[in-house]
């Protein structure tokens, strides 16, 4: 359930961000600070944030995901590459649903579904915001 608690706090931050119109665009492990009693967790190193648009706005849940299976597996999924650079960018002809570990909870295989867009019906275009994934009943009480 800490796994959970965590991704809580990362969306949380990324709805802040939303909020904000702006993007960071580099959410991964080793953007993430813990706090000293292992109860919360911070998003750090802002230097690739950029403003929010169309095409990126999505970015930060599906970064979000893949953080996720990087707490789970122990080790960055295949699911993107690094640019010149160093930023990572999701690749186009990824399949994050074969990351997703067989053991592990039902909510957070269902939050992975969301950030992924395992779960979008044929008219919905984009990702969920941080807003629709936190107000999630039977993810986050």
């Amino acid at each position: 359930m800490e796994c959970l608690g965590y991704l809580e706090d990362i969306l949380k931050a990324v709805k802040f961000l939303q909020s904000k119109g702006i993007v960071h665009t580099d959410i991964k492990g080793d953007n993430v600070l813990m706090e000293e009693n292992r109860l919360r967790v911070k998003l750090i190193d802002f230097g690739s944030a950029q403003v929010q648009t169309d095409e990126n706005r999505s970015n930060d849940i599906w970064k979000t995901g893949c953080l996720a299976l990087e707490m789970l597996n122990g080790k960055r999924p295949p699911l993107f590459q690094f640019t010149y650079g160093g930023i990572l960018q999701r690749q186009n002809s990824c399949r994050p649903e074969h990351h997703i570990p067989s053991q592990a909870m039902q909510e957070i295989k269902e939050l992975l579904r969301f950030c992924f867009g395992l779960n979008l019906t044929p008219d919905q275009n984009s990702l969920p915001s941080a807003t629709e994934i936190l107000k999630n009943q039977t993810l986050f009480q």
